[in-house]
C-alpha cells in the first residue's frame, strides 16, 4: 500500500513495501503526457514525483498517483534474463578479495553462478543497482569517492552490485568492467534493463573489448527546426554551457534533470529577449567570452552582472541589445555572483539529449560546453524583444527559506535547533551538482546515512555523516544515501545558487503554504519586470 510524504512544495515522496507497486507507479507516471509533471525517480521502495506548483497541486498529484496504482495490471511481462560479459580487471578486485578472505576465483564463481535482480537505476545516468549479493560478500563503499569511474565498470557497494552506465564520480569497489553498451542516450529506451530483470555475468577475455563500443555522449547532432548561424566563438576562458529549464522525467533513467542553475535569472533573460521561458540560453560561469555576430540579432543578459562591449564600447547589462552583423562582442562576468545568462531573440538551438538542450556537469550529457571556433545557431525570433529589466528583485540574500524534508522527524530536536542556528559557509568545492556547506554545529554521525538510497529533488538538503549539509542543485544525482532534513523553497533556489565560496548562508523554516504563496507571488512579479519594446523602425532595420 502506498504512503505519501512531503518533499518540499514541488514534489511528493511515495513509499511501498511492494517492489512491483513502486516500479509500476513509476513507469505509469513516466508514461503520462502531463506538462505539470517535471520528473519521476524510483528506488526499491520509494518514488519521487516533481511537479510544477503553478500548474497543479499536491492533492491532485496524490489523487492521480492513487488512481494510477489502482489501474496497474496484475499481468506483467516476465523478467528478461540477460547475460553480461565481464572482464575482471577492476583496480579494487585484489583488495576486495583480501578483505572478504576469498580467492579471486571464488569471488568470480559466485558472481557468475548467480542471477542478480535489477533493483533500480541509480545515482548517476544509467547506473544499475543489482540485488542478490550474499551478505558475506557485502562491503562498504570507499571512504573517499573517486573523481571519475569509467563507463561499464562493475562494482560492489553495500548490499548491491552496480554497473556504471557512464563515466561519473563514484565510491564503489571496482571489480571489473563490461564492454556491453547497456546505456545509450541516443537509444529509446536508453537502458536495456528495467527493474525486475535478471542479470548473469559471464567472464570474458580482455580482447572482447574490441567488439563493443562504450557509451558515447551526443554532441552537436539532432537539430530541430531550421536554425541559422548567428554568432561565432572567437575566444573563451572559463566555461559557458547551453541551458534550458531542464529535462522532462529523466530521473526515471537516473539522468540529471539539469537546466539553469538559477532558473529565475534564466527566465528573465528569455523574457527580455521575447522568448518562451524554456528557450535555451548560454549560462556563463567563469571567465571571458568573445564573439562575432554572423547575423543581425538581439541579445539580453541577466543574472550575475556582465561587462559587455560592442566593438570595444561598453553597453549596459539588463537591456535587450540590438547587434549588427560583424559586431565584435566581448563579455566579462562580474565575480560578485556565480551564474550569468545570455539569451538571443528566438533562442539558441543545439543538440538535444532526453528532450532538453541542457548540458549537465555530472555526466556530461547534452550539448558540449562552448569551444573556440564554434558557430552558435538560433531560431527565428517569434516574439517582440523588450527594452530593459526593472531592478525590482532584491539582491542575493544569505537567509534561505526551506520546508521540512522527508526525514525531518528522524533528527532530534537538538539537531534541528543546531541546523537552523548554524551560519554555514559555502565550500569551494560547490558546483552545479550541489552547494556544499561547512561550519555546521551538527556533529559527525553515521546515523545520517539511510539504509536504502532514496530519490532526490532540486533543493533537497542532505546531511552527510560529517554533519555538513549539501544543497542539491540542477545537476544533482537522481538518488542519494543521506537523510534530507529540509528542502529549499523554489522561490529561493537562486539565493543558494548565486552564493560564492566563502560567503555565508543560514536557513529559515517556513510552511508549505507560505512557500507556495511566495512562489506564486514571485512568478507574478517576474512577469512584470521586462518593460518597453525595441522601436519598430529598429525591428524593420534588422529584418525582424
Amino acid at each position: 500500500m502506498l504512503s505519501f510524504s512531503n518533499f518540499g512544495e514541488a514534489a511528493i515522496l511515495l513509499y511501498s513495501e511492494l517492489f512491483s507497486e513502486v516500479t509500476g507507479v513509476a513507469h505509469a507516471v513516466y508514461e503520462l503526457d502531463d506538462a505539470s509533471i517535471l520528473d519521476v525517480c524510483a528506488t526499491e521502495h520509494f518514488v519521487a514525483v516533481s511537479f510544477d506548483p503553478s500548474l497543479t497541486c499536491r492533492n491532485d498529484i496524490e489523487l492521480l498517483i492513487r488512481n494510477l496504482a489502482k489501474e496497474q495490471k496484475s499481468s506483467k511481462r516476465p523478467p528478461a534474463e540477460i547475460v553480461i560479459p565481464m572482464i575482471p580487471d577492476g583496480q579494487d578486485l585484489l583488495e576486495v578479495c583480501a578483505v572478504l578472505n576469498v580467492t579471486e576465483s571464488e569471488l568470480l564463481v559466485k558472481l557468475t553462478e548467480h542471477r542478480f535482480e535489477v533493483a533500480h537505476l541509480g545515482f548517476a545516468p544509467g547506473f544499475i543497482y543489482l540485488n542478490g549479493l550474499e551478505e558475506r560478500f557485502q562491503l562498504p563503499r570507499l571512504k573517499e569517492p573517486r573523481a571519475s569511474v569509467p563507463a561499464g565498470s562493475i562494482a560492489l557497494g553495500g548490499k548491491y552490485l552496480g554497473i556504471y552506465g557512464a563515466s561519473t564520480p563514484g565510491g564503489w569497489n571496482l571489480l571489473g568492467r563490461t564492454p556491453a553498451k547497456l546505456f545509450d542516450p541516443n537509444r529509446d529506451p536508453p537502458i536495456e534493463l528495467v527493474p525486475g530483470d535478471l542479470v548473469q555475468f559471464e567472464i570474458a577475455d580482455s580482447n572482447f573489448d574490441a567488439q563493443h563500443d562504450l557509451v558515447e555522449v551526443p554532441t552537436k547532432a539532432g537539430f530541430n527546426g531550421v536554425p541559422y548561424p548567428v554568432l561565432r566563438v572567437e575566444t573563451i576562458t572559463g566555461m559557458a554551457t547551453f541551458q534550458d529549464l531542464g529535462r522532462s522525467k529523466s530521473g526515471f533513467w537516473a539522468v540529471p534533470r539539469a537546466g539553469a542553475a538559477d532558473p529565475w535569472s534564466h527566465r528573465r533573460a528569455n523574457l527580455l529577449a521575447g522568448n518562451d521561458s524554456n528557450s535555451t540560453c548560454l549560462e556563463i560561469m567563469t571567465g571571458e567570452l568573445s564573439l562575432t555576430a554572423l547575423a543581425n540579432c538581439y541579445l539580453a543578459a541577466t543574472g550575475a552582472p556582465l561587462n559587455i562591449y560592442l566593438d570595444g564600447n561598453p553597453v549596459s547589462c539588463g537591456h535587450c541589445l540590438p547587434i549588427i552583423r560583424g559586431t565584435a562582442i566581448t563579455i566579462r562576468r562580474d565575480p560578485s555572483m556565480m551564474y550569468s545568462y545570455l539569451a538571443i531573440a528566438g533562442g539558441f538551438m543545439t543538440s538535444r539529449a532526453f528532450s532538453s538542450q541542457s548540458h549537465d556537469t555530472l555526466a556530461g550529457f547534452g550539448p558540449s560546453p562552448l569551444s573556440v571556433g564554434e558557430h552558435l545557431l538560433a531560431n527565428a525570433a517569434h516574439g517582440k524583444p523588450r527594452d530593459h529589466i526593472l531592478d525590482l528583485i532584491p539582491g542575493i540574500q544569505s537567509r534561505v527559506r526551506v520546508i521540512v524534508g522527508p526525514h525531518f522527524n528522524l533528527f532530534s530536536d537538538n539537531e534541528i535547533d543546531k541546523f537552523f542556528a548554524s551560519e554555514f559557509v559555502i565550500s569551494p568545492i560547490s558546483s552545479r551538482v550541489g552547494i556544499r556547506l561547512t561550519n555546521s554545529r551538527l556533529g559527525a554521525q553515521s546515523v545520517y546515512e539511510l539504509d536504502e538510497s532514496q530519490p532526490l529533488v532540486l533543493g533537497a538538503i542532505q546531511v552527510t555523516p560529517s554533519g555538513d549539509p549539501i544543497v542539491m542543485l540542477a545537476d544533482h544525482p537522481a538518488t542519494g544515501g543521506y537523510r534530507v532534513i529540509a528542502v529549499t523553497a523554489q522561490c529561493d533556489i537562486d539565493r543558494v545558487a548565486q552564493l560564492r565560496p566563502g560567503e555565508k548562508l543560514s536557513f529559515e523554516l517556513i510552511s508549505e503554504e507560505e512557500a507556495l504563496t511566495a512562489y506564486s507571488q514571485r512568478l507574478a512579479l517576474e512577469a512584470t519586470l521586462a518593460v518597453g519594446y525595441r522601436p519598430y523602425d529598429e525591428l524593420r532595420l534588422f529584418g525582424f
